[in-house]
This record gives structure tokens, C-alpha cells and sequence, in this order.
């Protein structure tokens, strides 16, 4: 998570907990966590009420990542569910990258409801807002340091 600094922190499970606990009942439709040992954040997610968490599992190199993602988002948004998308990723990657006990992406579903096999709502295309909270003005610090006469 970017500090009030705009150095990036490690964001603490329960912090992650207590964020996700103070918007509810909103919550997202789908999670995509791709930091390295992200199932516990995932977990996290999924007991918050998010149907369908992607979380990684030890190492990947950038590049497996990378591909991973992008089979992944362009099964997703020409109409599949969360575990189609994640099969097809799952089946582009084999070839290149073998994933093993020790890395490789996860797919968390909701127990009873079904999880990722709904579609996700694709927005119509058309200007994109970031709306999310900003922490500090610039996470470049050299641009504080010139806006103060250096």
C-alpha cells in the first residue's frame, strides 16, 4: 500500500481486514492479487464476501505473470467467469512457464454459491476515473522537493 510518504508498505492482514470490514456490505465481484505470497490476502478477501479471489502462490518470474494476466483479462472480458478465465490462463501458461508446489496462481471461490461462475459486469467502454482515495499529492518525492524551491 502507498504511505502518506508515497513509499510503498506492506499493508497488514488485519489492517486489510478492518479496511474491508469498514466499506462493507460493498464489495468487489472479482480480487487480483499478484504479489508473491498473496493467499493469505486472499483468504482475507474471500471471508469479506468477495466470490472470486486470484492470488499467487510462492514465486513467478514477471514474465509467466505477465502472460498469466493477460490470458487471464482477455478470457474475462470477452464474456467468461472467473474460473474459465483462470482455466484458460492455467492452459496458455503450461507451455512456457511449469508451475509446481511451490509457485503458480490460485483461484479462491465462495464455497456454496458457485464463486467465479458468473460472469463479471464488463463496463461499456468510455472515459476511465480513478476514484480511489489518494494518500499523498505525488509519490514522486522529487516533485515535493522542486514545489518547495529544492
Amino acid at each position: 500500500m502507498e504511505s502518506y510518504e508515497g513509499e510503498l508498505k506492506l499493508l497488514p492482514l488485519q489492517m486489510l481486514r478492518e479496511l474491508l470490514e469498514r466499506h462493507a456490505p460493498r464489495r468487489p465481484s472479482l480480487v487480483v492479487c499478484c504479489a508473491r505470497q498473496s493467499v493469505d490476502a486472499g483468504y482475507v478477501f474471500l471471508a469479506a464476501g468477495v466470490p472470486a479471489v486470484v492470488c499467487l502462490r510462492g514465486y513467478l518470474p514477471e514474465e509467466a505473470i505477465s502472460e498469466f494476466m493477460h490470458e487471464f483479462y482477455r478470457a474475462l472480458f470477452t464474456g467468461g467467469t472467473p474460473r474459465g478465465a483462470f482455466n484458460a490462463a492455467q492452459q496458455a501458461q503450461q507451455g512456457a512457464f511449469a508451475t509446481g508446489p511451490l509457485g503458480g496462481f490460485v483461484l479462491l471461490e465462495e464455497e456454496g454459491v458457485g464463486g467465479g461462475t458468473s460472469p463479471i459486469a464488463v463496463p461499456e467502454p468510455g472515459e476511465l476515473r480513478d476514484l480511489s482515495p489518494k494518500f499523498c499529492p505525488s509519490n514522486l518525492p522529487l516533485l515535493r522537493e522542486i514545489g518547495r524551491g529544492l
